[in-house]
């Protein structure tokens, strides 16, 4: 049902994990809230030992190309 969706960061693709869809990259996890998940990197769960979005593999990655 969840396949083919992506981190909305660096485009890595998403594992389901109980509720949550994480990123196989940076470990960014996504609620799923009545079916729908929500990509926004503003209400992502960090990973343990990540303190802000700024330090997340996939945002590091992105701006590195810039």
């Amino acid at each position: 049902m969840y396949s083919g969706l992506v981190c909305p960061v660096g485009k890595h693709p998403l594992s389901l994990d109980g509720g949550h869809l994480v990123c196989e990259n940076c470990g960014a996890s996504f609620p799923i809230n009545d079916g729908i998940p929500e990509l926004l990197i503003e209400d992502a769960r960090l990973p343990e030992g990540i303190n802000s979005i700024a330090d997340l593999k996939c945002m590091k990655e992105k701006n590195s190309k810039k």
